[in-house]
């Protein structure tokens, strides 16, 4: 797997924006990198809930690998933009206090999609440092991710547009299609699951011996276990501190994070339908039936009904909803088929 070149930034909060935004960007390795190609495009990554931001990394290393390997892969990546939900991974850290007072109910996903706005936004001053208005933006979001990057190119929020949108297993629906009754078991699981551990090593076992992710990639838990929990909070007494961790996204916060969801997931669909008859839509979704309904993920590719005309649909083998951490590589071959269906003329359809 190529290795990924990996820089962090942090935009601060403002009085106008309460929250602190947390991205890394990850270059191809050097010798790949398409220096001076105007058509290379920057791609911006978003998760999905209790994710975190660095779960692409495995994904992003096989795209990468195989645009060096392949001199006529385009367009190029020039680099890739993954950004925290401000409740998520690093940004429920520094966001712990605003969180704690004010988002423990709701979240709404259209705020993760302000977030990455803010971020792209933010001008040569501050954050990244860079003028995005000067780039090809192509996004790429999973579940809620996805969702926030259709929410965002349809916002009078957000003055930037993606050229390309790439929507993995988003949690979106067709009219007559209610994803809510499927994914109410959602609320308990999140309530009754482990939040505490002793060290990252026992959660690390805690996780690779647990049948909720058993179909998970082995290097996906391990991301997760160095990404997605903090130092507990009880390590910071000075009296008795605890040294343990718990989860970055806590059992609230993630909560709010589907309460927050309900609202868009039928309501962006005729938005995402005008979308795609602006810029190239592709979709992948995971072949196996879980959380999501397979006849919703079908009702929502079919134009005839969604009223959405995807550039391309993909569908993932032995992966479900959390298609990204049960099949990295599957992702990521997908992505690549994504970019190549834009100029299949090309033929640029090569496997990983």
């Amino acid at each position: 797997m190529a290795q990924l070149q990996v820089t962090s930034h942090v935009l601060e909060p403002t009085s106008k924006y309460p929250f602190a935004v947390t991205a890394k960007c990850y270059s191809p390795p050097p010798g790949s990198q398409p220096e001076g190609d105007k058509e290379a495009v920057t791609f911006i990554l978003t998760h999905a809930s209790g994710m975190h931001k660095e779960c692409w990394e495995p994904v992003l290393g096989l795209i990468f690998e195989h645009q060096a390997a392949n001199p006529r892969f385009v367009p190029r990546i020039r680099e890739a933009w993954s950004i925290d939900s401000p409740n998520h991974g690093e940004a429920a850290v520094l966001n712990e206090k605003i969180l704690d007072d004010t988002w423990t109910e709701v979240f709404p996903w259209d705020d993760y999609g302000r977030a990455v706005g803010q971020f792209l936004q933010a001008g040569t001053t501050r954050g990244a440092r860079i003028d995005f208005t000067e780039r090809k933006l192509w996004a790429l979001g999973h579940s809620m991710g996805a969702v926030s990057m259709v929410w965002m190119q349809q916002s009078d929020e957000i003055k930037l547009r993606f050229e390309r949108i790439i929507i993995a297993d988003p949690m979106l629906s067709a009219l007559g299609y209610d994803l809510r009754p499927s994914t109410a078991y959602f609320f308990p699981a999140t309530y009754q699951r482990r939040d505490v551990w002793p060290s990252r090593q026992a959660a690390l076992k805690d996780f690779k011996s647990s049948r909720g992710y058993k179909s998970w990639d082995e290097r996906m838990i391990e991301l997760f276990v160095q990404y997605a929990l903090r130092d507990h909070p009880a390590s910071l007494y000075k009296v008795a501190p605890w040294n343990g961790v718990t989860l970055a996204c806590g059992r609230f916060h993630e909560a709010a994070c589907y309460r927050g969801g309900s609202d868009l997931v039928q309501t962006l669909v005729p938005q995402l339908a005008k979308i795609s008859r602006q810029v190239p839509v592709s979709v992948i979704f995971g072949a196996i039936e879980d959380s999501v309904p397979r006849s919703a993920k079908e009702a929502l590719a079919n134009p005839s009904i969604s009223g959405v005309q995807f550039a391309s649909v993909h569908w993932i083998q032995n992966a479900g909803h959390l298609v990204v951490q049960n099949s990295p590589a599957g992702t990521a071959q997908a992505v690549v088929d994504a970019i190549a269906s834009k100029r299949p003329e090309e033929g640029t359809r090569s496997k990983l």
